[in-house]
């Protein structure tokens, strides 16, 4: 394997045994890990902590935005692997000082660009958009007399 192979292979095992380890400590067989809503999905709902995590070495998100060191990312696996870093029960009082902090709020969506912008087709050609055209009737509201003869 080449190095990218290489890193692709260890980031996929870390990603593993990060499922796996999380399943057993929640004992539910559909736990996912969460990392961009970690407080929200992990600890809130299963009560678990990611604990000794090597922040000096990788910042705490997925494995596959982390890091693009084979060495770093090894170093994570096995530390995973000899459950150095691993998941823990959180208790009733970090839960309070969490939900205090307002680790668990959940983060407001943005508006829409356009929240003020009346949408739909615009009649009035000063304010349409240059790109809706007006409805063109391309036939007479009345036939001709003579014009279904045929000679």
């Amino acid at each position: 394997m080449n190095y990218d192979e290489r890193v692709a292979w260890i980031r996929a095992r870390l990603r593993k045994i990060i499922a796996r380890r999380l399943r057993e400590i929640t004992g539910g067989a559909a736990a996912q890990m969460h990392y961009k809503t970690y407080w929200l999905h992990i600890v809130q709902k299963h009560l678990v902590l990611v604990d000794r995590w090597p922040v000096e070495l990788i910042p705490f998100c997925d494995p596959s935005r982390a890091s693009g060191s084979l060495a770093v990312l090894e170093l994570l696996w096995i530390r995973w692997k000899r459950r150095a870093t691993g998941f823990r029960h959180a208790t009733a009082a970090e839960m309070a000082a969490f939900e205090a902090a307002g680790l668990f709020d959940r983060p407001a969506r943005k508006r829409r660009s356009d929240y003020d912008v009346v949408r739909g087709r615009r009649r009035d050609p000063a304010t349409r958009s240059k790109k809706l055209r007006m409805k063109v009737v391309k036939t007479p509201a009345v036939v001709p007399d003579g014009a279904d003869d045929s000679d």
